[in-house]
């Protein structure tokens, strides 16, 4: 099981703050590639540090923040919807036990080697209703995509580390000469949707952005190199994001008639 990440304020934080580190030097690094000096990124820095809001610090509800929880709860999901010892004849998951050997979501999630005790999450998935209890008390999804739409801790460990891999992308591309060796990196754009049409444009990229993380998420899993105890030799990290956006109307606001 790999080192916890604590709590940036608290007493091992200067041996257990990589993962923030990361995050700052990524957006640090892009800056200064980008032409800024130290200096100006510093300046930067300070002038952001003092426009953070305060926020009450909940104990109680904090999550330790590392990208294998995430990854766990998503292959998870994955697997209880794809592989046979999960899934019905009829093609439904299969109701399981919350904790305890397999097969059990703890089961499911602990396959995945988190950082954190499988069970712990496993619990908070039913906090957030990523699965429900039957009435003769097993569990079940309650959907086939890991949708967490609270304002928690695994969302900003889910941000953290889109921002990390798109700002790795986009410098990776830039050393990479012309030819097939760039990674995937477009997105399209218009500055003028109209706003009758934003429920559609919602439903139209919820439809065609599902459909490719599940085409890619197959691909992935099929060319997962089988675990073992040396199963990070010859393997890398790979994946894809896909996010939607809808912006701010950018026309200035229309002036009284008098």
């Amino acid at each position: 099981m790999r080192t916890r990440t604590r709590n940036p304020h608290g007493k091992g934080f200067g041996k257990n703050s990589t993962f923030q580190l990361r995050l700052i030097l990524a957006v640090f690094d892009f800056l200064h590639r980008s032409g800024l000096s130290k200096d100006s990124i510093s300046k930067l820095s300070s002038l952001a540090l003092g426009k953070l809001r305060k926020k009450a610090d909940d104990s109680s509800r904090r999550m330790l923040l590392d990208s294998s929880v995430v990854s766990a709860i998503g292959i998870a999901f994955h697997r209880w919807y794809r592989e046979r010892d999960f899934v019905r004849a009829s093609g439904h998951p299969k109701p399981l036990k919350l904790l305890g050997g397999a097969p059990s979501v703890e089961a499911l999630v602990r396959k995945e080697r988190p950082s954190i005790p499988a069970a712990t999450i496993a619990r908070e998935m039913v906090r957030l209703r990523l699965v429900r209890l039957t009435r003769r008390g097993f569990c079940v999804p309650t959907g086939m995509h890991a949708l967490i739409s609270r304002n928690h801790p695994y969302i900003a460990e889910h941000l953290a580390h889109s921002v990390m891999r798109l700002l790795g992308t986009v410098q990776y591309n830039a050393r990479t000469k012309s030819g097939g060796g760039a990674l995937f990196e477009r997105y399209a754009h218009v500055p003028n949707l109209k706003r009758s049409q934003v429920q559609a444009f919602r439903d139209f990229s919820n439809q065609q952005g599902e459909a490719l993380i599940d085409t890619t998420n197959d691909w992935l899993e099929s060319h997962r190199k089988v675990r073992s105890g040396q199963a990070k030799t010859g393997s890398l990290e790979a994946g894809l994001h896909v996010f939607a956006y809808v912006g701010r109307n950018q026309l200035p606001a229309k002036r009284r008639e008098s």
